[in-house]
């Protein structure tokens, strides 16, 4: 849900699958403290509820509207591919795997651009100096995956206007196949996903 998880799929002490509800580890294991047991559809609802209402630009801040910024402008790119260029996009794994929900990670997706070439894109919410080895992961991660020599595969860093700094852009054009730095509009978060 704009880029949060809201439940997962997990295991009970016997093997049998049962749905956790919550954001984050913490808060599956807060709810099935407290509740234990399946959680009963309205609350898979009201987790839904709640990220929706509050996952949105210009509101007092919330942990739905502060957790996982990169992974909530994944979710409005993957529903607009025309802001960088692409044609269509989904998520993908990032090539580090988040450790929590608090985690900066930035947000890979994969797809085809507007002339239907292989394309990654890496959404990041901020000022981040990870962010270029963490993209290059990720096209070599979709190099792999694809068959494909990396340098062939486009790869897009997207950033909030503000702030695509420029030593983003710097460290970008370092590579051997160069990355492109892609200011998004500063009001995403108002755009729908």
């Amino acid at each position: 849900m704009l880029g949060l998880e809201v439940a997962r799929v997990g295991l009970d002490d016997d093997g049998k699958a049962r749905l956790e509800v919550g954001v984050g580890r913490y808060e599956r294991e807060l709810y099935d403290t407290r509740h234990g047991g399946e959680p009963p559809p309205e609350a898979l609802a009201a987790a839904v509820r709640i990220v929706r209402e509050q996952r949105q630009a210009g509101l007092p801040s919330h942990p739905a509207n502060q957790l996982a910024p990169g992974r909530w402008l994944r979710a409005v790119l993957v529903a607009h591919p025309e802001l960088v260029g692409a044609a269509r996009l989904e998520p993908a794994s990032p090539p580090v795997e988040r450790t929590g929900v608090g985690d900066r990670v930035p947000a890979p997706a994969v797809g085809t651009d507007t002339g239907g070439g292989p394309l990654v894109v890496v959404a990041s919410a901020g000022v981040d100096l990870e962010l270029v080895p963490v993209a290059q992961d990720a096209r070599l991660a979709a190099a792999e995956r694809l068959g494909l020599d990396p340098g062939r595969i486009r790869l897009v860093l997207a950033l909030p206007a503000g702030a695509d700094h420029p030593v983003t852009a710097r460290l970008a054009a370092l590579l051997r196949a160069p990355a492109e730095v892609v200011a998004v509009t500063a009001d995403w978060r108002s755009l729908p996903a």
